[in-house]
């Protein structure tokens, strides 16, 4: 039985609980309890297809109010479970960007959620992680920034991680990506518009991620001076379909929901 977000019944559960309709929000809790009692078993912590993506999903839902649970208390073992596993890939010497990303998912819906007798020192474990992570891909982006050329993974990676750090810092306040984002997205903004072909799907892709990230920080200024560089994307694909990966993205990158 497959229970991730991505390919499986959490995901599934996810789309039902954003339904207007109360039937299928039942539906929803019902994909969530077998989930919850397959996940235990399951040796997989990534965020699409593993034990961190519910432990996102169960951390959402309480956010939104569309269960009534207390999160420090549900999720004290995935919170444990994820901090280790965040210290651990912290601690290797390859960065893989799209873990790391999934965790700081994980620990941004932690650190907003709210709870009757909040355990404040989990608030600062969950800022502490994203503090950590933010540093060290920081240090890629400013590697990848001292290179003339980069690989089509190189740049997909910049603009994923300059996205969720224009998303994060809006519930996070860390110097670093307040010192140095603006000319981050600028120096990649201009990269996608000089090295990459015109029309190609990796920098449509590429420039979708940038412009939504100058739109999550609202840099007006900013905004105004790349306008002719960086032509404006049309959003209404990733609002209008129930694709999961768009809901996804959408959940875990926008400030515009």
């Amino acid at each position: 039985m497959k229970t991730g977000l991505i390919n499986g019944l959490s995901g599934d559960a996810l789309i039902l609980f954003l339904s207007p309709e109360k039937k299928n929000r039942d539906e929803g809790l019902k994909l969530l309890n077998i989930v919850s009692e397959e996940i235990t078993t399951s040796t997989d912590y990534s965020f699409d297809t593993g034990i961190t993506g519910f432990g996102w999903l169960v951390a959402f839902l309480h956010q939104e109010r569309l269960i009534d649970i207390d999160s420090d208390d549900i999720l004290e073992d995935f919170d444990d479970q994820i901090y280790k596993l965040t210290l651990q890939e912290l601690s290797e010497q390859n960065t893989d960007v799209n873990t790391l990303l999934g965790f700081i998912d994980y620990h941004i819906i932690r650190h907003r959620n709210k709870n009757f007798n909040e355990q404040q020192f989990r608030k600062f474990l969950h800022q502490e992680c994203i503090n950590l992570m933010v540093e060290k891909l920081n240090t890629l982006i400013g590697y990848y920034i001292s290179q003339k050329e980069l690989t089509q993974k190189q740049i997909e990676n910049s603009c994923k991680i300059l996205l969720k750090f224009s998303y994060l810092s809006n519930y996070i306040n860390n110097k670093i990506i307040s010192d140095q984002l603006p000319d981050q997205l600028y120096h990649f903004i201009k990269y996608t518009q000089n090295n990459l072909q015109p029309d190609s799907n990796l920098k449509k892709q590429s420039q979708k991620r940038l412009w939504q990230a100058v739109k999550n920080k609202n840099y007006k200024v900013f905004i105004t001076q790349l306008e002719i560089d960086l032509p404006k994307v049309n959003y209404s694909d990733l609002k209008e379909t129930l694709d999961i990966n768009n809901i996804i993205y959408n959940l875990t990158n926008t400030n515009n929901q």
